[in-house]
């Protein structure tokens, strides 16, 4: 496994910054871990919104939640674009990928969360 794709132990406990699941807000406060629970997870990240392999690729996993159901799999994205982007964008990998997003995506325009993720 390459080590700069590893989730580091300590980003598990982080505080994120804001935190979206289509209209619904999550606690900025929750842990990964607590948030995961006894569930698989994929953590990902994504350069930046409005770009065409990044919608394509939300909307694909977006696409898949039943089968992400099936085994017990959270989702969550990670981008260093603002709350206000995402929501802007959402409609957009929405419309292009005909699904919804339902999994959460954190904002970290500080980068504060993707500089402790990885090693």
């Amino acid at each position: 496994m390459n080590p700069r794709h590893t989730l580091r132990p300590e980003a598990c406990h982080c505080v994120c910054g804001e935190i979206t699941r289509g209209d619904l807000r999550l606690e900025p406060t929750v842990s990964f871990l607590d948030w995961k629970g006894d569930s698989w997870a994929v953590f990902f990240s994504h350069p930046a919104d409005h770009t065409p392999v990044c919608t394509t690729e939300l909307g694909r996993l977006g696409q898949l939640s039943d089968e992400r159901d099936k085994r017990h799999t959270k989702v969550i994205a990670l981008s260093v674009d603002s709350m206000q982007d995402h929501n802007s964008w959402k409609p957009e990998v929405e419309e292009v990928s005909k699904t919804t997003i339902k999994y959460p995506i954190i904002a970290d325009p500080d980068k504060k969360v993707a500089e402790r993720s990885t090693t």
